[in-house]
């Protein structure tokens, strides 16, 4: 897509998803700032420039990379939350006729850990669920569990 000043269509993403020469969609995938991840979108979607101005759809991956805290209050942040919600509930509502996909994943921190989990801290933790919502005209239409890692039969 070409580098723009920051700002200016939202820059660059982590992919754009084509059709033919048009751009119909992007995904950004953000492991530590969701909001102006979020916001970033709202500017892509926003976008006069001319390659932009076909979007007609986004997606966010949303993750956390590291623990926060110290001894046992050690823990995996949560990616989601009523903030955030808020903010993707704004996006969508400013941009009504372009939907919002965000996948949002939840992981527990592992003090002990063996082989390559051993090696950095973003490794010491455990998937255990996996949500996907989708908004609308600033409405959340869609919310679902799309992995659970508690389910019965996982370890």
């Amino acid at each position: 897509m070409g580098e723009f000043a920051k700002g200016i269509g939202g820059g660059l993403c982590d992919a754009v998803f084509c059709e033919k020469d048009d751009a119909i969609g992007i995904l950004e995938v953000e492991g530590t700032r969701y909001e102006p991840t979020i916001e970033k979108i709202g500017k892509f979607l926003a976008s006069s420039l001319d390659d932009m101005k076909t979007l007609r759809f986004a997606v966010a991956v949303l993750y956390p990379t590291g623990p926060r805290g110290r001894g046992a209050e050690r823990a995996m942040p949560s990616c989601w939350n009523a903030e955030i919600s808020s903010k993707v509930t704004k996006v969508s509502h400013e941009h009504s006729d372009k939907p919002i996909v965000v996948v949002a994943i939840d992981k527990v921190y592992e003090r002990h850990v063996k082989g390559i989990r051993r090696r950095h801290v973003v490794y010491k933790s455990k998937l255990t669920k996996v949500w996907g919502f989708v908004y609308e005209a600033g409405e959340r239409v869609a919310s679902n569990v799309l992995w659970d890692g508690n389910a019965a039969g996982r370890k």
